[in-house]
């Protein structure tokens, strides 16, 4: 799509817009999985946080999932892999908070990104 176009031309990864977040956060919010996969390959930062939320690209993600987005509901579980594989830090009481019955594609997610001790 456009947004892996703009990447491809060179586009500043790291910018800010609404909110103060990248187009990472953006991406993971819809569910796209590869345009966050090719933001992180052009240098886009994985843990930065937006200035209204304080929260990383992973966790408006998780908080898309149960929320709603106006994206691909279905590329949330791409879009955390993509992230989580990267190295994003699951946030304290994610998995908690993952009790519905369409969680456990995620629960699974998470717990591969966690800390072993943690586990």
């Amino acid at each position: 799509g456009v947004g892996l176009r703009l990447v491809e031309l060179g586009v500043d990864v790291r910018a800010r817009g609404l909110f103060a977040a990248t187009a990472l956060h953006w991406a993971a919010l819809m569910g796209l999985a590869r345009l966050a996969a090719a933001l992180l390959d052009a240098g886009a930062e994985l843990e930065l946080v937006d200035a209204r939320y304080d929260c990383t690209p992973l966790e408006w993600a998780l908080h898309a999932w149960p929320h709603g987005t106006n994206g691909r509901r279905d590329g949330l579980p791409d879009v955390t892999r993509v992230l989580v594989a990267r190295g994003a830090r699951v946030p304290a009481g994610a998995l908690e908070a993952l009790t519905g019955p369409d969680d456990g594609v995620l629960r699974g997610i998470l717990r591969e990104g966690r800390d072993p001790s943690e586990r």
